[in-house]
This record gives C-alpha cells, sequence and structure tokens, in this order.
C-alpha cells in the first residue's frame, strides 16, 4: 500500500484568514468612488506640474541649453502617467455604477477589485511625480563641440603646400602662427577647409577646432560671437555682454585646451588678445592659422611662418576645371573640350588673376539663389552647375562674360532682361532643367553664341529670335519631350552649324501647326541647308521624311543617332537607303504599330559585300551598316522579322522588347536563293550583348543554332519558346 501524508490546519486560523482578505478587498472598493475624485484632482495638478516644467524646457532650449536627462525621464514618465490616469477615469463612471450594499460590493466583484487597486497605485505613482518634478534647473549648457566639418572641394595642385601647412601644426613646435597669402581665388580657403576638416579628423592633437570668416569688414564682436558659438557660449545673455566680458570668457574656455584657431580672409591685422584667444606658444600647442591677399597682413599678425599660394599651373588647373564642370558637360561636343582647355590654362596662368574677375564657379555648393550680381559680373567664366537657383530674375552686366554654365540648378524661370548684357557669350549650357519651360525673347542678344545646350530641359518652344545667333556652331535639343513649337525657318539659319543634336526632340501627337516637328519633310528641308554639319541625331516620325533624309548626301555623313517612331499607316518601310549613312552608330525603332516589315534590296546588298570582300582595300568604307553598332527595336507590334540586321557587321549590341509578332530575329526565308553569299555573310560575329524582354513567339535568333562567338552578356525576360543555344555564353568560344 502507498504512504499518506496528512496535513491538519485549524478551522478558525483558515476562517479568519478567509475574512481578513475579503475584508481587504472590500475596503479597496469601499474607497473606489473616493479615490477616483481624488485621481482626478491629483491628474490634474500633475498636468499642470507637466506644462510648467516643459515650458521652462522650452525657454531654456531656446537659449541654446540642453535639458537635462533627468528632467527628460520624468517629462516621459509624467506624460505616461497622465495617459493612464486618464484611461482610468474614464472608466471611472461605469466602475462606481457597479456598487452595491452601501458601496462595500459590486455587481462585478472582480473587475471593480481590480479596478480599485490600480486607481491606488497610479494615485501613489502621481503623488511620487509631484514630489520630484520640483526642480531647480531643468536645462544646461550644451559641451562645447571640437569643430565643425565644411564642405570641401579637390585641393588639386596644393597637397605639397598642405603638407607644408600640416607639417608646422603637428610638427613644429615654435611655430605658433602660420599665414597663408596670395592672390584671390588661388585656393586659400579651400586650403583652409582641408586643414579644418583634417584637424576634426585628429583630435587626439587638438581638442577644439574654430573657424572664424574676417573678411573685409572687420568687427571684433562678430568674431568674437563666431567663436562663442563653438566654445558654447551663444546665448542672448552672453551676446549683450561688453567685448572685454566675452574676451575673458573665451580666455577662460580656451587657455586649457589644444586648440587651431583658422581665419579665413584677413585685409588687417586681427588683435587676438582683444579677442580673448590666448597667444600660441609651445606650453599650450595652440596654433592659428589664416588667410590673406597681403604679404604684408603676415608680418602685422605676426605669423612665425608665411607660406605663398601660387596659380595653379597649366596640367592642375585643368584637373581642377574638369572636376568642377563635370566630364558631361565637357564630352559634350569637342568645341567645348578645346574652349574648356583654354579657359583652365587662362585660369591658371602666373600673370592673370585666378580669382572671381575671370573664373567664378560655384558648382555644387548647395546655393538656393543666384549669388549676387556683383560677385561676377566681371568673370569671364562662370558655373552655378548643381545648385537649386529656381528664378534668375536679374539684369546682369557681362561684358567680358564668355562661358555660363547653368545645368541641373532646377531652374524655371529666367527673366527678360537677364541675357540683355551679355555680348561676348560664347558657350551657354542650361540644360537638365526640366521646369525651365522657355527661353526669354532677350535670347537674340547672345550675338557671340556658338555652344546651346537646352537637352533635358522642359522647354516648350524656341522664340523665332533664336534665328539671329547666326554664330551658333552647336546646339543640343535632346529629350526635350515638351517642345510643340520649333518654328519654321529657325534651323535652317545657322549657317556654321557643326553639332546638332535632337534625339528624342518634341512630340509630333502635340506640335502646333506652325512647326516643323509636325511635318519632318519640312525639317529634312531645313537640315538640308546645313552645309558645315558633321554630326547629327535626329527624330524622325514619317517613311517619307527617312527616305529623303538618307538619300541627301550631307546627312548621309552627318547622321550618327537615329530615332524612328510612329511611321503611322507604313507598313512597309524601305531600308536600303538607310543602309548608306556610313557613320550611323546608334538606331532606336520605337512605337510603330501599324510597321510590319523592314524591306532591303538583298540581291544589290549581298553582291555589292561579296565585290568588297574581293576587293579588301574598300572593305571597310563600302559596307552597308558599316559603322552600326546598336540597335533597338521596342513596341512594334507587328514585326514579325529583323533579317535586314545580319548586314550590319559590326553590330556589338541589340536590344529587343515587347514584339510579339517577332518570330525570328533573323529569317533564312527571307534571303534570297544565293547560298554561297549567305554562307559568307557570318552573321552577329561581333555582337557582345543581347537584350530581348517580352517577345512571347520568339522561336530563335537566327537560322544556325551554334552560340555566336562573341557573346558575354545576355538578358532574357518572358521568351517562353526561344532556342537558346546561340546565346550560350559558356559555349560562345567553341
Amino acid at each position: 500500500m502507498g504512504n499518506f501524508c496528512s496535513i491538519s490546519i485549524p478551522c478558525d486560523k483558515l476562517l479568519s484568514g478567509c475574512l481578513d482578505f475579503t475584508f481587504r478587498k472590500a475596503v479597496y472598493i469601499s474607497k473606489i468612488k473616493e479615490n477616483v475624485n481624488d485621481l482626478k484632482i491629483a491628474a490634474e495638478e500633475l498636468t499642470d506640474l507637466h506644462n510648467d516644467v516643459t515650458r521652462r524646457v522650452k525657454v531654456e532650449e531656446e537659449q541654446q541649453l540642453k535639458r537635462r536627462d533627468d528632467v527628460q525621464r520624468w517629462i516621459s514618465r509624467a506624460e505616461a502617467a497622465k495617459d493612464k490616469a486618464n484611461e482610468l477615469l474614464g472608466k471611472g463612471s461605469q466602475e462606481i455604477e457597479r456598487l452595491c450594499l452601501g458601496g462595500y460590493c459590486s455587481k462585478n466583484y472582480k473587475s471593480s477589485y481590480r479596478f480599485a487597486k490600480e486607481v491606488d497605485k497610479m494615485l501613489r505613482d502621481v503623488a511620487d511625480l509631484k514630489a520630484n518634478g520640483d526642480f531647480k534647473e531643468v536645462a544646461g549648457k550644451v559641451p562645447a563641440a571640437p569643430g565643425v566639418p565644411r564642405p570641401s572641394e579637390p585641393t588639386v595642385g596644393l597637397d605639397s603646400t598642405f603638407n607644408q601647412v600640416w607639417t608646422c601644426l603637428r610638427e613644429e613646435k615654435q611655430v605658433g602662427i602660420v599665414g597663408l597669402y596670395g592672390m584671390g581665388g588661388v585656393g586659400k580657403t579651400t586650403l583652409l577647409t582641408r586643414i579644418n576638416n583634417e584637424s576634426l579628423k585628429t583630435l587626439d592633437y587638438f581638442d577644439i577646432v574654430i573657424w572664424v570668416v574676417v573678411s573685409k569688414d572687420l568687427k571684433l564682436n562678430t568674431v568674437q560671437e563666431s567663436i562663442g558659438r563653438i566654445i558654447g557660449c551663444s546665448d542672448d545673455l552672453w551676446k549683450n555682454k561688453s567685448l572685454d566680458e566675452k574676451a575673458v570668457d573665451i580666455f577662460n574656455a580656451l587657455r586649457r585646451k589644444r586648440f587651431v584657431m583658422l581665419l579665413d580672409d584677413i585685409w588687417e591685422r586681427v588683435d587676438l588678445k582683444k579677442l580673448g584667444v590666448p597667444l600660441p606658444d609651445t606650453n599650450n600647442g595652440s596654433k592659428v592659422v589664416f588667410t590673406t591677399r597681403s604679404e604684408a597682413i603676415c608680418g602685422l599678425m605676426d605669423a612665425d611662418k608665411t607660406v605663398k599660394v601660387n596659380c595653379l599651373e597649366g596640367g592642375d588647373a585643368w584637373d581642377l576645371f574638369r572636376k568642377k564642370v563635370g566630364e558631361q558637360t565637357l564630352c559634350g561636343h569637342p568645341d567645348i573640350h578645346k574652349l574648356a582647355r583654354d579657359v583652365a590654362s587662362e585660369c591658371g596662368a602666373s600673370d592673370i588673376e585666378r580669382d572671381q574677375q575671370k573664373f567664378f564657379v560655384q558648382t555644387g555648393a548647395q546655393l538656393s539663389k543666384a549669388p549676387e550680381v556683383g560677385k561676377w559680373e566681371g568673370a569671364r567664366r562662370v558655373s552655378l552647375m548643381a545648385n537649386d537657383i529656381v528664378n534668375l530674375s536679374e539684369t546682369p552686366n557681362c561684358s567680358n562674360l564668355r562661358t555660363l554654365f547653368l545645368g541641373s540648378i532646377h531652374l524655371n524661370k529666367i527673366s527678360r532682361g537677364f541675357f540683355q548684357f551679355m555680348p561676348n557669350l560664347t558657350v551657354l549650357d542650361l540644360s537638365n532643367n526640366i521646369s525651365l519651360l522657355g527661353l526669354p525673347r532677350g535670347v537674340w542678344k547672345l550675338v557671340s553664341l556658338q555652344y546651346l545646350n537646352l537637352s533635358r530641359t522642359g522647354i516648350k518652344e524656341l522664340p523665332k529670335e533664336l534665328s539671329e545667333l547666326v554664330k551658333l556652331r552647336y546646339l543640343n535639343l535632346e529629350y526635350t519631350h515638351s517642345l510643340y513649337l520649333l518654328p519654321h525657318g529657325v534651323i535652317s539659319c545657322f549657317p556654321m552649324m557643326r553639332v546638332l543634336r535632337m534625339f528624342r526632340c518634341g512630340s509630333s501627337e502635340q506640335a502646333a501647326e506652325d512647326c516643323i516637328l509636325s511635318r519632318d519633310e519640312s525639317l529634312v528641308e531645313e537640315l538640308q541647308c546645313l552645309e558645315k554639319l558633321n554630326m547629327l541625331t535626329v527624330t524622325i516620325r514619317s517613311a517619307a521624311a527617312l527616305e529623303r533624309l538618307s538619300s541627301f548626301q550631307g546627312m548621309q555623313s552627318s547622321t550618327r543617332v537615329l530615332y524612328l517612331e510612329l511611321f503611322h499607316d507604313s507598313k512597309l518601310v524601305n531600308f536600303s537607303s538607310l543602309a548608306n549613312m556610313k557613320n550611323l552608330d546608334t538606331l532606336h525603332i520605337c512605337h510603330c504599330g501599324s510597321l510590319e516589315e523592314l524591306q532591303i534590296d538583298w540581291e544589290e546588298e549581298l553582291q555589292k559585300m561579296q565585290a568588297i570582300n574581293n576587293l579588301a582595300q574598300v572593305a571597310t568604307t563600302e559596307r552597308p551598316f558599316r559603322s552600326l553598332s546598336s540597335v533597338y527595336v521596342e513596341n512594334c507590334l507587328k514585326l514579325s522579322n529583323l533579317t535586314w540586321l545580319i548586314l550590319a557587321q559590326n553590330l556589338t549590341f541589340l536590344s529587343l522588347s515587347n514584339c510579339p509578332k517577332l518570330v525570328e530575329v533573323a529569317s533564312v526565308e527571307k534571303l534570297p536563293e544565293v547560298p554561297e553569299l549567305v554562307e559568307n555573310l557570318n552573321p552577329f560575329a561581333k555582337l557582345k550583348a543581347v537584350e530581348l524582354v517580352s517577345l512571347p513567339n520568339l522561336k530563335s535568333f537566327y537560322w544556325n543554332g551554334l552560340p555566336l562567338p562573341s557573346v558575354k552578356d545576355v538578358r532574357v525576360v518572358d521568351c517562353p519558346f526561344l532556342d537558346k543555344r546561340p546565346l550560350d555564353t559558356s559555349r560562345a568560344g567553341q
């Protein structure tokens, strides 16, 4: 039998314990009404105290002080307590209604007891918060920051000068004050900025880095306030102190620190003692570095070492110019590349000042408005690219200005008189300003203009006055999708035009009647007038215009990029004339919903190629599509094949997308019955990259299933029936 354990508890003790527990619950419940009223009063008092504390904190923070951590913790606890108290008070009336038997019992005893306990605890929490919410101070001074990193530019050609100054700061203890002098614009501020940022990276050496812009109109009070912001003295009370009182505060803040003070653009002696700056010596290890245009100022500042910042040499000047202006702009056309080299050479020459009188560059300077006209009116070269300058509203007098770069500045308006006094402007770049909807009529005043870039702007119309710019040699209208008015007779008025870019220019769907974009034949007629044209990128929207364009010898040699779109009601397009475009590099065929076939006179072209193969000396000059390297075909819903591509022997990139009727890229059935010619073709031999997207009926690339020998990059998406063997890059070398 198992063992049993018995426990004996006297009945009177058990009964007594139960009665005590029940009585305590009853006491809690009986105080619900009283405690709810007390909690309401306590919560209101806590709210008042919380508002007082937060108000004091706000006032202190406006004085640049920082709220104490214990105050922030109390505020957070008080806000949580207020929310909880309000939640309980919201339930209070319901729980009071449940009371019965004189308030000692409840219709829902368990719920009321739990509620009563929560209210009792909340009263104690609120009382604790009220007791601990009497703060003598709610905020304190912000610890001094070690310094502020500054936006920097590349110190092209200044590395040796920087190293010389850096050695003075880190290794030469006897050198306390260093003066950098040189003519305006040679890079003194850029050099000082690098010293500032490098010093902040090595705070094991300097405790604090102080940057102050002094400028021509020296005011010691202003300099002291700049210092005060770094050392933590910047409230209104401190600002209202006298010069001497501030000097004492600055001295006490810095006398036990190893600091480096950087004073930019000094025009006269700055009395460090009056500022309160401790003089650098071998004991404190502090340093002062300043920039000035005058070597004499270095002597007045008692500089221990002076360093001359020289103009850049030609190579360094060119490197700096490229970094500031950007490769995209420089590579826009060979003419501007040459012009830019002249700019850099001129600005880097030792006998010409490299400052705002010649070369004013504020590229990527986070400007929200154009610099004051007085700062750049005398400049020859100006770049304000990559800023946020929405409006150009002034009328600057810039008789010396030669180049003006205003690309990518979010520009949307140019005042009527902005170009009025720029008679010598040669280069104007307004590209990448999609909000720019038009040019001012005063653009005709730019009588010397040779280069005009309006690409990727939102420009809607070109004024007829543009035809006055008879010296124009380069015009870029690429990706001007909103352009609907290009008046007749404007393009043909540029006898010096060498480069015309009109890729993705305008839209015939919205072109005005008096616009050559509405009738491509009119555009082609005007292009014929440009006898010196040697580079053309153009958008063509009809078969008639294409045939006309490709039939003119001048267009055959100058056309580099073609964008063919729409071709309404054209089922067949003759591509034989296109084969004679000697320098055509890139071809786009897009949104041609009616197009079914691109026709080629195969016998003529194949016999021509056979003759060429027999005459090696002319092989590279007479091949059809001899320069075509990239082809894009998209959204041509009825196109069934692109067999003509086998004639493009130098094709390296091919992209086909959304052509649902395309069954074969190249079909042997479309070729004439001349087997020996077909065998010698070796199609797609140089093709390196292929992109095939959304071609639901494409079955084969071409009739030969062997891998294409040069393909390295293949992208195939949504081509379920495609035989991918020719595109197998792993077998391409076999």
